[in-house]
C-alpha cells in the first residue's frame, strides 16, 4: 500500500512460481477498491515460456514476431491490451495479445512491466544481465523503487551462476592444446 500511496514502483524478486501466484492474489485483495484504470502489475515468465516462435532466437531478422515490433506494440496499443479488467498482465494475457498480433510475448512482457506499479518476477531479473530489465540497472528509477526480495538466501548463488562462466571438459581441453 506504501508504494502505491506515494508513487513508488516495487518490485517483488522471489524464486518460486507460487509464490508468485500468491502475490498476485495478494495484490488484487489489497486493490479491490482501486480504480480499474490503474495499471497495477505485471508477473514475469521465463523467456522460454514466452517465446512464440519457439527458437528463442531474438532479432528481428529471423523471428516474425521480433520484426517490426515497435511498430506494431504501439500500432495495435498491445501494452494497454496486456491488462485485464483489474489492472493485471499476466503471462497468459500478455502471451495472447503478443501472438494474436505476432509481436514479441516476452518484450511486451517487458514494456508491461514498465507501466505497471507492481512487477512480480523470478530474481534473475533484477541479477542475471540476460534477462535484468533497463530499468533496473537506470539509479534515478531505482531511488523511487521499493524492492521485496523473497528467499534473499539464494541471491549469492543465482548471482554466481549468472555471472560467472561455465566451461565444461572440452573446453578446457581445447584451450589446453591451443596451449
Amino acid at each position: 500500500r506504501f508504494a502505491l500511496a506515494t508513487g513508488r514502483r516495487l518490485v517483488v524478486l522471489t524464486a518460486s512460481t507460487l509464490q508468485q501466484h500468491a502475490i498476485v492474489d495478494t495484490l488484487r485483495l489489497l486493490t479491490k477498491e482501486a480504480p480499474r484504470t490503474i495499471r497495477l502489475a505485471t508477473r514475469l515468465r521465463a523467456k522460454a515460456r514466452m517465446c512464440a516462435s519457439g527458437d528463442l532466437l531474438c532479432h528481428e531478422t529471423t523471428c516474425a514476431f521480433a520484426s517490426g515490433y515497435a511498430e506494431k506494440r504501439t500500432e495495435g496499443d498491445l501494452v494497454a491490451r496486456c491488462f485485464d479488467e483489474r489492472g493485471l498482465a499476466l503471462p497468459d494475457l500478455v502471451f495472447a495479445v503478443g501472438a494474436e498480433a505476432r509481436a514479441c510475448p516476452y518484450e511486451l512482457q517487458l514494456d508491461a512491466a514498465r507501466d505497471a506499479a507492481v512487477t512480480v518476477c523470478d530474481l534473475n531479473y533484477a541479477i542475471d544481465p540476460l534477462c535484468a530489465g533497463p530499468e533496473l540497472r537506470d539509479p534515478a528509477r531505482l531511488r523511487d523503487t521499493i524492492f521485496v526480495i523473497d528467499e534473499a538466501h539464494q541471491l549469492p548463488e543465482r548471482a554466481r551462476a549468472a555471472l560467472s562462466l561455465t566451461l565444461g571438459g572440452s573446453e578446457l581441453r581445447a584451450a589446453l592444446e591451443a596451449g
